[in-house]
């Protein structure tokens, strides 16, 4: 295995382990405390927690083949530590955006959590535009129809 395919491994490793973990109906309380963020909470290490937590196998599911196919390019263009540093930072980011918006809208919805790697999978996909704005994907509705990813910023040139 290439050093991204091992990072790579190890973090849908972690994820499933999470994920397997929310499967057990005993352990949803402590999941629900140790790996959901959710706002104004004094367990500020549920912010990193919650990067790793998925109770739904689609939301898993389409978060780990996104960071299969998006983690190796950027891995690959600035190495092991700078990737896991970047993508940690960025589902972390994620969930603080996310709360600002959440306590922002508290007057006309509840409070939401947080969980899942969908912001930082965004990241690696925005990165992934960015370095290589020509590549092209498919996406799983729109399987017969590739989109580049650079088209919005080619567009602007």
């Amino acid at each position: 295995m290439s050093e991204s395919e091992k990072t790579l491994s190890t973090l849908i490793a972690l994820n499933s382990i999470v994920f397997l973990a929310w499967q057990i109906p005993r352990l949803t309380p402590l999941m629900s405390q140790w790996f959901m963020h959710l706002p104004g909470t004094k367990r500020n290490v549920t912010l990193l927690t919650s990067c790793f937590s998925h109770q739904e196998f689609f939301h898993f599911t389409l978060n780990m083949v996104g960071l299969w196919s998006f983690g190796r390019v950027i891995h690959d263009h600035f190495g092991r530590e700078q990737f896991v540093a970047m993508y940690l930072s960025a589902g972390i980011g994620a969930n603080v955006v996310s709360h600002t918006c959440s306590l922002a809208l508290r007057n006309s919805r509840p409070l939401m959590p947080s969980l899942g790697a969908s912001g930082a999978i965004y990241s690696l996909v925005a990165s992934t535009a960015i370095l290589h704005p020509n590549s092209s994907i498919s996406l799983i509705f729109l399987p017969m129809i590739p989109i580049k990813l650079g088209h919005i910023w080619l567009e602007q040139d």
